[in-house]
């Protein structure tokens, strides 16, 4: 099935289309700069440079990883309604005034059901909504960027097989993760103040890689052994290796070249993002959007609206008519009093 991405990023947007499924299969790229200002007009502007036959689907919409959150929640084993209560409950109870919506990352009978929800405000939200709507781009939904990490990393061998640490450069941050066997154990996101290649962008390397493996000492009997990383090229990540070395650990890139069909010259690792969001493995499996949740929030502020203009009036009507007949039953009350 054919799909399009817009990526909103810092400095620019990313935008791809082509072939969903497990390996997609990109038919074409576009990187649009926009400019510094602090102002939504910048992605609108740079939406507008999109080709009018790239807007001629609903867009699959990536939230820049500044202007909107996401976490891992653990939750007891439940499947069906149950677990959609026990999850819109767990998501209530941690996220507060904000559009939220949530997919299931792992689930085991005896270790349990992990889930990671994504959130933004809701101003944020009708800002990037009216950004598509100016630009005359239709919505097909909205996601996070962490939920196309995950997706990326179940479609490697090493997530399913061994205890790695993953590491995703974008929009000058690092966004981490531990995972074993197929289960996320810990991530966070922290921000990159040095250019890849330099001595301190390799003490803030090892500064994340040192604090998951002070998180992990004592939780688990499989070692560490690998260390993954994509969003720099081998030559500037080079100089991070003989660090990670020395702390016993591999440091491989993530390799993706092989499997995901790409335009000519361009690789896999620039357009992590979008392929994330383009990734399907077959099943319909509830993902992240917050765009639906949006709209299911505005049908039911409509429906209430509806309730209380058709039940107030009816409320009022009936409460004259009880005082009405209050007041003859008590004239007739009186008159039969004043009988001789």
């Amino acid at each position: 099935m054919s799909k399009t991405v817009v990526v909103y990023q810092k400095d620019c947007i990313l935008a791809a289309g082509g072939r969903e499924g497990r390996f997609p299969n990109l038919l074409w790229v576009k990187r649009i700069p926009v400019s510094q200002e602090n102002s939504f007009h910048k992605w609108q502007r740079a939406l507008e440079e999109l080709e009018e036959e790239r807007k001629i689907d609903p867009i699959c919409l990536v939230l820049p990883t500044s202007l909107c959150s996401a976490r891992i929640l653990q939750l007891p084993y439940t499947r069906g309604r149950q677990m959609i209560q026990m999850a819109e409950e767990a998501i209530k109870d941690t996220i507060y005034d904000e559009v939220a919506d949530y997919t299931v990352i792992y689930q085991d009978k005896k270790v349990g059901l992990d889930i990671c929800a994504g959130s933004v405000n809701k101003s944020v939200l009708e800002r990037f909504i009216e950004t598509c709507q100016e630009a005359d781009i239709s919505i097909d939904s909205i996601t996070v960027p962490i939920e196309g990490y995950l997706k990326v990393l179940r479609q490697l061998d090493s997530y399913w097989n061994s205890t790695a640490i993953y590491l995703f450069l974008e929009e000058g941050a690092i966004t981490s993760f531990l995972c074993q066997n197929g289960r996320h154990l810990y991530s966070e996101r922290s921000c990159l103040l040095c250019q890849p290649g330099t001595l301190n962008f390799s003490a803030e390397v090892m500064e994340t890689i040192s604090g998951i493996l002070r998180f992990y000492t004592g939780k688990g009997e499989l070692p560490v052994t690998e260390v993954y990383y994509v969003g720099c090229s081998e030559k500037e990540f080079e100089i991070c290796v003989e660090d990670i070395e020395n702390v016993g650990l591999d440091a491989l890139p993530l390799e993706l070249d092989g499997k995901i069909l790409m335009p000519d010259q361009e690789k896999a690792a620039d357009w992590i993002s979008c392929i994330g969001a383009m990734i399907y493995d077959g099943k319909r499996e509830k993902e992240i959007d917050l765009y639906s949740v949006r709209l299911d929030m505005d049908k039911k502020k409509k429906t209430k609206n509806i309730f209380w203009q058709l039940v107030l009036p009816a409320m009022i009507l009936l409460l004259g008519l009880l005082s009405a007949g209050a007041i003859t039953f008590l004239n007739c009350m009186v008159s039969m009093i004043d009988l001789p």
